[in-house]
C-alpha cells in the first residue's frame, strides 16, 4: 500500500511527460511481448541504474520509498527504464546543474 502512496505523490513530475510514464508502464507491463533488442535496452539500462549512487537503494536516506527510484529525477526505475524514448534522469539534472559532475548512463533509444 505504501508504494502506491509513493508512486502517486510522483504524479506531478510525471504529468509533465505522460507519454513517457505511459510507454514506461505499457512497456514494464508488456516486456514479454517487446523485441529481443528492446528487452536487451530495458535490461541494460537496469543493471547501469543498479550501479548508480543516484539509485534509491544505493543510499541509505532514500530506501524509504520501498521502490527503486532514481534520487535525480524520482522516477521509478521499473517504468522509467522501459520508457525508451526517455533518457537518463542524470541528463535532466545535469541541465539544471552544469556546475556538478556531469553523469549520463544512458539515453534513449533509436531502433535500428
Amino acid at each position: 500500500m505504501n508504494k502506491w502512496l509513493e508512486y502517486i505523490k510522483l504524479f506531478p513530475e510525471g504529468a509533465k511527460n505522460p507519454r513517457k510514464v505511459i510507454e514506461g508502464i505499457v512497456n514494464s507491463a508488456n516486456f514479454v511481448n517487446l523485441s529481443e533488442e528492446e528487452q536487451d535496452v530495458i535490461i541494460a539500462r537496469r543493471i547501469l541504474c543498479a550501479s548508480c549512487p543516484n539509485m534509491s537503494a544505493n543510499k541509505e536516506e532514500a530506501k524509504k520509498k520501498g521502490f527503486d527510484y532514481c534520487t535525480l529525477c524520482s522516477c521509478p526505475i521499473e517504468t522509467k527504464t522501459a520508457s525508451l524514448s526517455s533518457d537518463c534522469g542524470a541528463k535532466y539534472y545535469n541541465e539544471k546543474h552544469p556546475e556538478d559532475e556531469q553523469l549520463i548512463l544512458w539515453e534513449k533509444y533509436i531502433k535500428k
